[in-house]
């Protein structure tokens, strides 16, 4: 039985006393049941460690606890036992278990094993599963990494890291993507130039429409209305040497960058496109008009004189030409035509100016129905006064003629060519009477002549005329104070003929100029091309341009090399150059020549 006493109550007096009495049998079977207790010892103790109920009662197993009556808790192994005890968490009741050491350590072998059993199957069912995801994952890198690898180079080991592989094979094709992005933005201005070029010569592209073209180059189209703004830069080697250090090349992206910029700016200001490319040695200012645009003509008048006015800043001296206006893809050739045809007519109207397509076209063209005024007895007296070698009249007289026929409306470039033919005529024949057959002064003069006959405007060439007309007086003069030293004379001959022999011989050389030649000769370059020019009518530099042509025309015509290696051939450092002076000495380019050759 378990006894115990109530608590006093407010005197002091005892209350009570509880008995609670415990069937012995029934808590034995009830322990008996539980699996594994069989051989334990199970103890219910009062406050004072004292055994109220056990299911073995003077157990051998309990005996090495007791302490008289007491159990002793703090020894939780005597001998081949092991006790374990818990306080009741509803009573003063302590509850304490005897188990044999065997059976105590029987159950934390199993669980042990079963413990290293369960880690054991975890592990191989983590592998199986570690080895089913990654076979299932890496199949497609396996598969990204074989398409990775080049062809050229599967005989060579791998990198066994598929990751760092494919992070190498990305940074590669990245540096690749990178450098194939700079090389198509560096030609996309040359691809957008030639495109622009192939529409100014009327070739249609069948394979990619001109509408993609322009969409892919970022070039928006307002209307199907075109017109044409040309430009031709009057000062250009004076401009290269402004711009010292540079190569030439570099010198004309430059020239082109600028007025590209400008010209689309103000192009874009008028709420028209403006495309500018480099067509034949000049600026071509293709422009697409703004839909219904009735004020079109001033529009572009006033992109040439803005643009004209504002390059004048970098000193640029620029003759502008512009088209009329034309509908569809096809009529831009036209317009390009027309803007050409303009142009032209700066050989009568002069250069720096702006020209307009539609005031000169050949009905808008005065022709005079008598032709020009220079008549025989005219031509008579001005043949008088060269002969003469009165300087001062001959030159007022040639003026009074040019005068004459220049100012009054338009004279067409047929008649104006014709009329300084005749002049040049006026001049070989007053040289042809000043000479003899021995020594006829024609033949010091035929270069200057064909620079006449090639000068770009009237202009120029009454400068020439003028020029050439003082000289043939100055002649004449002296011809008749005979104040010429023949021995000077053969000496300077003689120079003009080695000079002329050193080019030929050295005509391959890049590096061959005024001053070379002249350190050659031991003279100052300068004044060598100045003795030479008396004697034989040109410069140094021409003589130099027109020997290095000559053997160019000769490769070109036996068609054994490129345009670009005959140019370095007969010493010219890149193309550009080298068709810039062939144009201007053969009056077509060295492409068009091999054509026609």
């Amino acid at each position: 039985a378990y006894i115990t006493r109530l608590p006093d109550d407010l005197n002091g007096q005892e209350t009570g006393t509880v008995v609670v009495m415990a069937d012995t049998r029934r808590f034995q079977e009830a322990i008996e049941s539980i699996s594994g207790f069989s051989d334990a010892t199970l103890l219910i103790l009062n406050q004072n460690n004292e055994i109220l109920m056990s299911n073995r009662p003077g157990s051998e197993e309990l005996k090495p606890f007791m302490n008289g009556n007491q159990v002793q808790l703090d020894n939780a192994k005597v001998g081949k036992s092991e006790m374990f005890y818990m306080d009741s968490a509803v009573s003063d009741l302590k509850y304490a278990l005897i188990i044999p050491s065997s059976l105590y350590w029987e159950k934390a072998v199993y669980v042990r094993n079963f413990t290293y059993i369960s880690i054991v199957v975890s592990l191989i069912s983590a592998g199986v599963l570690t080895w089913f995801f990654m076979r299932r994952n890496y199949s497609p890198i396996q598969q990204l990494v074989e398409s990775l690898q080049d062809k050229n180079t599967q005989n060579e080991p791998a990198d066994r890291n598929e990751l760092r592989f494919i992070q190498k094979v990305i940074m590669n094709t990245r540096s690749e993507k990178n450098e194939i992005a700079q090389q198509l933005q560096k030609h996309q201005q040359v691809l957008r130039s030639n495109m622009i070029n192939r529409l100014l010569k009327g070739k249609q592209d069948t394979l990619v429409p001109y509408e993609d073209a322009f969409r892919s180059f970022h070039m928006p189209l307002y209307s199907s209305e075109f017109a044409v703004i040309l430009f031709v830069i009057e000062n250009e080697e004076n401009l290269y040497g402004k711009l010292p250090g540079i190569d030439i090349n570099e010198r004309n992206k430059l020239i082109h960058l600028i007025i590209s910029n400008v010209v689309e700016e103000l192009a874009s200001e008028r709420q028209h496109a403006g495309y500018v490319a480099e067509v034949d040695d000049m600026m071509v200012c293709l422009v697409n008009m703004k839909a219904d645009s009735s004020d079109w003509n001033q529009d572009l008048h006033h992109i040439a004189a803005e643009a004209q006015r504002f390059l004048e800043r970098y000193d640029m001296e620029l003759t502008i030409s512009i088209s009329g206006r034309h509908t569809s893809w096809i009529g831009i050739a036209e317009a390009y035509q027309e803007a050409v045809d303009a142009m032209e007519y700066k050989m009568v109207l002069g250069k720096k100016g702006i020209i307009t397509y539609g005031d000169v076209r050949s009905d808008a063209v005065a022709d005079d129905p008598f032709g020009y005024y220079y008549p025989l007895q005219v031509e008579q007296q001005l043949l008088n006064f060269i002969k003469a070698g009165d300087t001062d009249q001959a030159s007022a007289y040639m003026n009074e003629i040019t005068e004459r026929n220049f100012d009054k409306p338009i004279m067409s470039l047929t008649l104006a060519r014709c009329l300084i033919f005749n002049l040049v005529g006026t001049m070989i024949k007053a040289i042809n009477d000043l000479g003899d057959r021995d020594n006829n002064t024609l033949t010091q003069y035929p270069h200057r002549i064909d620079d006449i006959i090639a000068g770009d405007t009237i202009q120029e060439m009454q400068e020439a005329l003028q020029t050439l007309l003082e000289e043939v007086c100055a002649y004449a003069a002296d011809k008749r104070a005979t104040n010429v030293s023949q021995e000077r004379e053969d000496s300077l001959r003689h120079l003009s003929t080695q000079v002329t022999q050193y080019i030929e011989s050295n005509y391959t050389d890049v590096n061959l100029n005024v001053n070379a030649i002249g350190e050659h000769f031991e003279l100052k370059g300068s004044y060598l091309s100045k003795l030479f020019k008396n004697q034989t009518g040109e410069g140094l530099l021409d003589c130099i341009h027109k020997c290095r042509i000559r053997q160019a025309k000769e490769m070109i015509e036996h068609k054994q090399e490129s345009i670009n290696e005959i140019s370095r051939l007969v010493g010219y450092n890149d193309a550009a150059t080298f068709i810039r002076v062939f144009k201007k000495y053969e009056g077509i380019t060295p492409g068009k020549y091999k054509e026609i050759s």
